[in-house]
């Protein structure tokens, strides 16, 4: 899981089939919650908030984020499948 803490992230479904995971804890990404996609729907994760995706083969996602979005104002959780819903 990762969070960004300056800036929003937005996902759009393009083709394919994908999962957002958004976790809703503030030092851990406690609970989580699943949202299937749905195709031309815009996402918009605000900053902060822990995500994460999974993807079937060949599905085309367009994710925007700010430039300057990077590892020093990004924070990382490692998720084993047990945490997920």
């Amino acid at each position: 899981f990762e969070r960004h803490n300056e800036t929003d992230e937005v996902f759009v479904l393009l083709e394919g089939a994908c999962t957002l995971y958004i976790g809703h804890g503030g030092a851990a990404p406690d609970p989580i919650e699943q949202l299937v996609m749905e195709k031309q729907k815009l996402y918009n994760v605000k900053r902060g908030v822990w995500h994460n995706l999974t993807a079937v083969p060949g599905t085309s996602l367009l994710i925007v984020e700010n430039t300057d979005t990077t590892d020093a104002n990004s924070d990382y959780f490692p998720v084993t499948p047990e945490m997920l819903p």
